[in-house]
C-alpha cells in the first residue's frame, strides 16, 4: 500500500486543519445517518443482504468464536471487526489451516462486499481523507487477493 498508504496518511494529516464538527459531520453522513440514504454502511449484511443483523453477521460471529474470539453481535460484520479478524489470522502462523481459513474469509465475506463499500467511499465521501481510505481498501483488497492465489471476481 505503499502509494495509497502515502496518500492516506497525507490525507490524515489534512484532517487536523479542518473543523472538528466537519470531520464528524462527514463520519455521521457516510456511516451513521446520511439523508435520504446512508451512502456508506459499514456492514456486511447491509450490503448483501439489504438489512442490518442479518445471515452474514452470524455467519462472520461463528466464525470468531471457532477461533476463540468474542465480539459484540451487533458490530459481527462491521467492517473494522472483519478487518481485525483478518488481521488475527494473517498474524497466526502460516500452517494450511490458517491460510485456508484467510482465504475462505476474503472470498466468502470481505470480497463479497468491501469493493463495493471502497467503491462507495470514493464516489460519495467528500473528505479527500474518506476517497484515501477507499483506494487503500480496494488496493489491500486487490493484494490480499493476489497473496492468497485468489482469482479476480468482482463483488456480489
Amino acid at each position: 500500500l505503499e502509494g495509497e498508504g502515502a496518500s492516506l496518511a497525507e490525507e490524515a494529516e489534512s484532517l487536523a486543519a479542518l473543523p472538528l464538527d466537519q470531520v464528524q459531520g462527514e463520519y455521521t453522513r457516510l456511516f451513521i445517518n446520511g439523508y435520504p440514504q446512508l451512502p456508506c454502511p459499514p456492514y456486511e449484511s447491509a450490503y448483501r443482504e439489504k438489512t442490518l443483523l442479518g445471515q452474514a453477521a452470524g455467519t462472520v460471529y461463528d466464525q470468531y468464536r471457532q477461533w476463540g474470539l468474542e465480539v459484540d453481535g451487533a458490530l459481527a460484520d462491521h467492517v473494522g471487526a472483519e478487518l481485525e479478524f483478518m488481521a488475527f489470522l494473517t498474524g497466526l502462523p502460516a500452517d494450511g489451516e490458517t491460510r485456508a481459513a484467510q482465504r475462505a474469509f476474503l472470498e466468502d465475506h470481505l470480497l463479497a462486499w468491501l469493493p463495493r463499500f471502497a467503491a462507495d467511499l470514493q464516489q460519495h465521501a467528500r473528505l479527500g481523507f474518506y476517497r484515501a481510505l477507499g483506494r487503500a481498501l480496494a488496493s489491500f483488497l486487490e493484494r490480499e487477493q493476489a497473496w492468497l492465489g485468489l482469482a479476480a471476481a468482482s463483488a456480489e
